[in-house]
């Protein structure tokens, strides 16, 4: 259930079986859905592009390679 471990659910209710649900976590564990969908959605979108386009070779598509001068930055940003 949206990322949440076994015990995390257990946790979720009280002994009598009532509810007891960490709405801040909650909210957390939605932003965190938000951003997967953006960048999930973005990936689509880049595939279709790519599926679609014009040109020649991805290397040709000005699109494609802004993408990879894009990707290759955020991976040595995280280095």
């Amino acid at each position: 259930m949206a990322g949440f471990s076994l015990a995390e659910i257990k946790d979720m209710f009280a002994n009598d079986g009532t509810p007891q649900l960490p709405r801040p976590e909650l909210h957390l564990r939605a932003d965190t859905l938000d951003e997967q969908i953006r960048g999930l959605t973005r990936l689509r979108d880049a595939l279709r592009h790519e599926a679609d386009c014009p040109a020649e070779t991805h290397m040709d598509c000005p699109k494609f390679r802004r993408l990879m001068e894009f990707a290759s930055r955020s991976v040595a940003t995280r280095q």
